[in-house]
């Protein structure tokens, strides 16, 4: 059955305000953008300083141009990120080595953006030596290895390479289990990454108690009123669509939407593909008025 107070409730709160999250840092050292000039005892230092190596504002200018990547990358501004963080790695290779932490990060940064623009092989080298360095540097089960494996998955995921991806998947969660606890958030979301896995392999039994188990942590750790919990509750509804299971679809993909117009903002992506993807599902029920309406909502958002 439709659930029509659902709709209601997503118009209803769909045409109030949304305050935007901050934007999430993405593990970029907070300096500033001048670099010309920096404090030392509370005077001025130039760059012909005595007091001051080349050595260390090149390493300052290294981190900068990462800090700039950062704020492109938050934008989604891939094309723009990937020259500073190119910059940014050369500094680092030649200041500290290839065996550094940040020259490894930065790699691992370098290879998602790789993914993001499609370069695909390029980004597999990136995250292989990124991931050979964090195993000599930190250990395999430390947390920059992990996630650097993580992301390797993530590659073989998105060009659906899934008998690759799995053992990588497979090994990360097990590792933060064991390393983090079994309710910690990282753990859900490898949990979640598995569970897209064996949904996007047809293996729906597989998937659906990791979606779950992820759904119980994210409630526990984070209560129900934030996006990681809409997320998953929205993985639970294109399992039960896959299924065929379009009711349970439809519960599931309402409950997502209304937290959503809760807690993003009006134009963010979650909440218009939410709502895309809403329409869709509700013309594949043969609700093509409903659907019409939620069409319309979307709209009406991204005039806002």
């Amino acid at each position: 059955m439709f659930s029509i107070f659902s709709l209601a409730v997503i118009i209803s709160i769909a045409q109030q305000s949304a305050v935007p999250p901050p934007l999430a840092s993405r593990d970029v050292p907070k300096l500033p953008l001048n670099t010309s000039t920096k404090l030392v005892d509370g005077r001025p230092l130039t760059q012909k300083s005595e007091t001051s190596s080349d050595n260390e504002m090149s390493l300052e200018k290294a981190d900068n141009l990462k800090r700039l990547a950062s704020r492109h990358l938050d934008k989604r501004e891939y094309e723009k990120a990937a020259p500073l963080l190119k910059q940014s790695l050369q500094l680092y290779k030649q200041l500290q080595g290839e065996e550094s932490q940040a020259y490894a990060t930065t790699l691992d940064q370098l290879g998602c953006v790789d993914i993001w623009l499609g370069n695909h092989e390029q980004a597999e080298k990136c995250l292989l030596q990124a991931i050979r360095v964090f195993h000599k540097i930190a250990g395999e089960d430390s947390e920059s290895s992990l996630s650097s494996v993580s992301n390797l998955a993530g590659l073989y995921m998105k060009t659906s390479n899934y008998e690759r991806a799995k053992p990588y998947l497979i090994q990360v969660l097990d590792a933060r289990k064991r390393v983090l606890g079994t309710d910690h958030l990282d753990c859900a979301g490898s949990l979640n990454n598995l569970g897209l896995l064996y949904m996007r392999t047809g293996k729906y039994e597989l998937a659906e108690p990791l979606f779950r188990e992820a759904l119980v942590i994210y409630r526990n750790r984070l209560g129900e009123n934030n996006q990681a919990y809409g997320d998953n509750l929205e993985k639970l509804a294109e399992l039960f669509e896959s299924k065929g299971d379009l009711i349970v679809s439809e519960l599931f993909l309402t409950r997502a939407l209304t937290i959503y117009t809760k807690v993003l903002p009006k134009t963010h992506p979650a909440l218009t593909q939410g709502l895309e993807r809403y329409a869709a599902l509700l013309k594949k029920m043969h609700l093509d008025e409903q659907a019409a309406q939620v069409k319309a909502v979307r709209a009406d958002l991204l005039k806002k």
